[in-house]
């Protein structure tokens, strides 16, 4: 399967569009900036709170279970969304 950044039949494949970008110094500044800021933010938080690894284990498992189950998952929130006015596509 062929990947294509943009519209266009003509548009390169990601791979090379990858490429070109990975050429841009100040895109690389700013992926850089962001990726630092995000994480910086994220060491924060885990200090705050001092049950940091029981959230995520209960999180995993709720993430475990909910694919276990994703079957029954996503008919229940169709069920709900339907019922709240929503439209499923």
């Amino acid at each position: 399967m062929m990947i294509r950044v943009g519209e266009a039949a003509e548009a390169p494949s990601f791979q090379k569009a990858a490429f070109k970008l990975l050429d841009d110094t100040q895109l690389r500044k700013n992926v850089r900036h962001a990726t630092d800021v995000i994480t910086g933010k994220r060491e924060i938080v885990v200090k705050e709170q001092q049950d940091w690894q029981q959230l995520r284990s209960a999180a995993s498992a709720i993430k475990q279970h909910t694919l276990e189950h994703l079957d029954r998952s996503l008919l229940q929130f169709e069920a709900s969304c339907i019922a709240a006015g929503g439209h499923v596509h």
